[in-house]
């Protein structure tokens, strides 16, 4: 423990990290446990995030980011042979003065790209490392491809 200091995007070592498998297979594995493909992506990369929690007195949102990087064809085909990356929780500090419903949409995983981070990379605290190195374990449990 580091008597709670804050970190800045934290990369955690994982069974997942160098799998390879079709974008196919990855997006409907990944969709299955409540992943969405990050709205950032493009043919050369992408990243598959789980929205973990927020913080609404702080206005931080926790994720839980897998990055899918392609060997064969581009990043969204479905027959695109996808390498993962190593895993890490991303934490995004929102504004504080947007409209909740404006930022926050609690039927989908995804943060609303209208809202402006204050700090694109914000900091984490140990729980929050910890609750992430939780969820990359269940998920890694659940791969099939290994």
């Amino acid at each position: 423990m580091d008597n709670g200091r804050r970190r800045i995007m934290i990369a955690i070592q994982s069974s997942l990290d160098g799998q390879r498998r079709t974008f196919k297979e990855l997006f409907e594995f990944f969709n299955r446990h409540d992943f969405s493909v990050g709205g950032n992506w493009d043919i050369d990369g992408g990243f598959f995030d789980l929205k973990m929690g927020a913080d609404e007195v702080e206005g931080k949102y926790y994720f839980l980011r897998i990055p899918g990087i392609p060997e064969q064809g581009n990043f969204g085909e479905n027959d695109a042979i996808i390498r993962l990356g190593t895993p890490f929780l991303l934490v995004h500090h929102y504004q504080d003065n947007q409209d909740d419903t404006a930022r926050y949409r609690t039927y989908t995983a995804v943060m609303d790209q209208f809202a402006s981070p204050v700090e694109k990379d914000a900091p984490a605290s140990d729980e929050w490392v910890r609750r992430t190195e939780e969820w990359l374990r269940k998920i890694e449990a659940k791969f099939p491809f290994h």
